[in-house]
This record gives structure tokens, C-alpha cells and sequence, in this order.
């Protein structure tokens, strides 16, 4: 296995730099503001893992490019059960928010974290303990997700739970009423949209790269005979394996017609690439790899509720790698990490197949909201899915149509966080790693090596 080497990629369609941002590039006012929070945020994050790390441990599988092994990461579950913390990228603090300081965990964790980062650390009473807001939140969004235009997410450093809905007094005063004073309402916002949208058929599978399914419902002996084109299309995500099978993650609303039997082959393929580059049309041969099948979505699963999807990567002449491709040319930028729990105040970056490079920060954690799923890769049929335990970011223009499913990471260490689910304007959904993977029982792909998939086929 070789090193991945950068590979210039010609296109022959127009590219707007000037809408694109790389790691060096000048390109907004914002560069300053970005670079000052990705600096301070570097500082502290790894040192909180470590701590947290030494208090609150689990066991997390990751696949090493040899194997499949388990790796010890911080356990930001258990740490939520007596403590939670935002980032205050404004004062420059981390802030922990405890229920009851007298615990010896909670002793030891301030005193490691107080030594080692003095007035960047902030422990104070919370008003509500998170676990109780995260119930909370997931039983009022039950409640209220049948009035379609609703979500309902955590804002740690405010700690109350956003509800978005249009509710009427009596509505809010029977919530207050029955949960206490842990909410801010606000007016309804239009559902979230998925957004199908690198034109290239890389031989390198990683995360940014544009894909096409097959948008046929046809189950296939072959998937390099599906109907690929170009104007349905999502982003590839993460890599993982299971059971040393490679499979690639990318959001549930991109995986629309599994196999019947999601343990066989069949159903519908899935291509990379599709650039029209002769303009005539349509996909040629030449213009497309076809990469596997359409294996799983949680997004079809009744009581999943989360848009997360699975392709099973089985085209024996590609590769694969832990990095991630650029959106302006075909180099791979930097290694993707093993996840991490997402925070509040985290700033972070997504790599899109229409967008590229954009940042982004944490507005809510634990989000809930409803999303118009069409069922056919058309706007002719849809049907409103609840998705639960997402994220809720905030950044201009921060992702588009053809980003769905482009991996979102943290800026100051590549760590993934989730993948891009929908959204407009200047907030955006995503779902989580945290809670999906494990329960997919995916390990995580972290070799940044290309990997020929001959190697990882079970």
C-alpha cells in the first residue's frame, strides 16, 4: 500500500473559488474570527479529552487498515449523567455546568483541568442537570413532532431547550407546566430540506466526493447497471467496516432502495464521479465508477429516526482512505479522525461535493426535528421523517443541494463529528457519530493509506 499522493484534477466546468474555502486560503472577514477560535479551541480540547478520559473511559472499534481493534476514548456519556460542559469561544473558557460538585469525579476533573488550563476553565452550578433537559427534549419532540414544522434541540450555554414550533398559549403553558421553566420558544422554521446535489471518478474512495444511486427501485444482479444521474447526487462520508466488509456512510436520505435483504447483494447501486464532461447528456462509462450497493438506511426505519445510511463498498479495482478530498481539486487534505462527542461551541468544518470547505460552530446538541424525505430522488413523492439526536450548526451558507452526507469534523484536530443531513440558509442539521456507529456496529475506517477494497470484503 502507497502513500495517497496528491493528484491535480482538471474539470472542465467553471469553478468559483471565491465561494470556496481551504485551510491558508484568504476569503472573508470571517478568517480572523475562525482562525483566533480554532487556535483557543486547540489549546483546550485535547486537554479536556485526556482528562475526561482518565474519569469517564469507553471502549470504541476502529478499523487500523490490518484489523479491526478497540481503542479507549473519553466517555462523554457518563460524564453528562453528572456534568456537561459548552465552549465560550467569545470569552475564550470552556465552561462545565455541575449538578453536584461533592462527587469525586467531578473533584478530581476540576482539579486536573483547573491545574493544567488556569482561566480557560470555568466549573459552575447548573441550573438544570443535562440529562434531565436531554429526556426533556426528546419526550416534548414526541409530543409535538406531528405538527410537521417543529424541532426541538439544546442550547447548553443558555441551558434550555429551543423549541421551534408554532404553538399557542395554552400549548406552552401546559409544557411549562408540565416540565417546569427549561424552554425558549420560537416560531416555526420551514422543514429541513435534504440536500442531494467532487465531479470525478476517483479511484480512491474517502470522505467530499460526489456520489450518484442508482434512482431506479429495481433490484439488480449488477450495480454497473443502475441508472446513474447527475442530477441526483449526495457526498460521501465516512469509511468503516464491518466484519472487515468496507462500507461507506453517507446520509440515510441517499440510501433509497436497499436490498429487501440488507445481508445480500442486490438492490440498488450506488456510482462516484458524474461529471458530464462531452455535455451530452448523460453519464458514459468513462464518467463514473460504480462503487457497491445500497445496503441500509435509518431513515426508512420506523423508531430509527436517524439519517444515517449504509453502502456496501464491493467494486475490487478502487481503494480507500481516512482523508478527505478537496471540493477545487482531487487532493486529499488531512486525515479524518476517530470521532467525537459533539459540544456546544465547537467549531467545525464539513466538506461538501457541491460546496467544498466551509465552517462552521455547534449551536444545539441532542437536536430533534422533522424532514421531507423523497422517496423516489424526485420532488414528485415525499413523506415527513422524524430525526432525532442530531446537531444543529450555524454558518453562512454553510452547505447546499449535493452536500447531503458530506462529513462534518472538528477544525482544530479532524476529529469527525457527523455527517451534513439538511438545512438553509444559516442553520444546518446534521446527525451524530456518537450515537448511530455504534449501534450500526460500524468501526470506524482511520488509515490514511489507500487500502484496496479486494482486501476488505469480509
Amino acid at each position: 500500500m502507497q502513500p495517497r499522493k496528491a493528484l491535480l484534477m482538471g474539470l472542465t466546468s467553471t469553478l468559483v473559488l471565491g465561494s470556496l474555502y481551504l485551510p491558508g486560503q484568504k476569503t472573508s472577514a470571517n478568517e480572523d474570527v475562525n482562525t483566533r477560535v480554532e487556535n483557543f479551541q486547540a489549546q483546550v480540547t485535547p486537554v479536556i479529552d485526556q482528562e475526561v478520559m482518565k474519569v469517564f473511559k469507553t471502549n470504541r472499534t476502529v478499523n487500523n487498515g490490518t484489523k479491526e481493534l478497540q481503542i479507549e476514548v473519553p466517555d462523554y456519556a457518563a460524564l453528562n449523567d453528572q456534568a456537561t460542559f459548552y465552549i465560550d469561544n467569545e470569552n475564550e473558557q470552556v465552561v462545565f455546568l455541575v449538578s453536584n460538585d461533592n462527587l469525586k469525579e467531578i473533584k478530581e476533573l476540576k482539579k486536573e483541568l483547573s491545574d493544567k488550563l488556569g482561566t480557560k476553565i470555568k466549573f459552575k452550578e447548573a441550573k438544570h442537570a443535562f440529562k434531565d433537559l436531554a429526556s426533556i427534549n426528546d419526550a416534548v419532540f414526541r409530543q409535538l413532532k406531528d405538527k410537521q414544522n417543529v424541532s426541538t434541540g439544546i442550547n447548553t450555554a443558555n441551558e434550555v431547550i429551543n423549541i421551534r414550533a408554532d404553538l399557542s398559549t395554552e400549548e406552552k403553558d401546559q409544557l411549562v407546566n408540565t416540565y417546569g421553566d427549561v424552554f425558549n420558544f420560537m416560531p416555526a422554521e420551514p422543514l429541513v430540506n435534504p440536500q442531494y446535489a467532487v465531479d470525478y471518478p476517483f479511484k480512491t474512495l474517502s470522505a467530499g466526493i460526489k456520489i450518484l444511486p442508482d434512482t431506479s427501485a429495481t433490484e439488480k444482479s449488477s450495480p454497473s447497471s443502475g441508472t446513474y444521474k447527475t442530477t441526483s447526487y449526495c457526498t460521501s462520508g465516512l469509511m468503516g467496516t464491518k466484519s472487515s466488509q468496507a462500507f461507506m456512510v453517507t446520509a440515510g436520505h441517499c440510501v433509497l432502495f436497499p436490498h429487501s435483504n440488507a445481508s445480500t447483494t442486490g438492490g440498488s447501486g450506488y456510482a462516484d464521479g458524474g461529471l458530464d464532461s462531452n455535455s451530452n447528456g448523460k453519464l458514459d462509462s468513462n464518467e463514473y465508477n460504480w462503487i457497491g450497493w445500497q445496503h441500509y438506511s435509518q431513515a426508512l426505519q420506523d423508531g430509527k429516526d436517524k439519517d444515517i445510511g449504509l453502502i456496501k463498498l464491493t467494486n475490487t479495482s478502487l481503494a480507500l482512505n481516512a482523508q478527505w478530498y478537496s471540493h477545487a481539486q482531487a487532493d486529499t487534505v488531512s486525515k479524518i479522525k476517530a470521532y467525537a462527542t459533539p459540544q456546544v461551541g465547537t467549531q467545525i468544518a464539513k466538506v461538501g461535493a457541491t460546496t467544498g470547505f466551509k465552517i462552521g460552530t455547534i449551536a444545539e446538541v441532542n437536536y430533534n426535528y422533522n424532514m421531507r424525505l423523497y422517496t423516489d430522488f424526485t420532488t414528485s413523492n415525499n413523506v415527513i421523517v422524524s430525526v432525532t439526536g442530531g446537531i444543529r450548526v450555524s454558518g453562512t451558507d454553510f452547505s447546499t443541494v449535493g452536500d447531503s452526507g458530506g462529513i462534518v469534523f472538528r477544525t482544530t484536530d479532524n476529529a469527525a463529528i457527523g455527517l451534513i443531513s439538511g438545512g438553509s440558509g444559516s442553520t444546518y442539521a446534521c446527525a451524530a457519530f456518537y450515537n448511530t456507529l455504534p449501534t450500526l456496529g460500524i468501526a470506524q475506517y482511520v488509515y490514511d493509506y489507500d487500502t484496496p477494497l479486494s482486501n476488505l470484503q469480509g
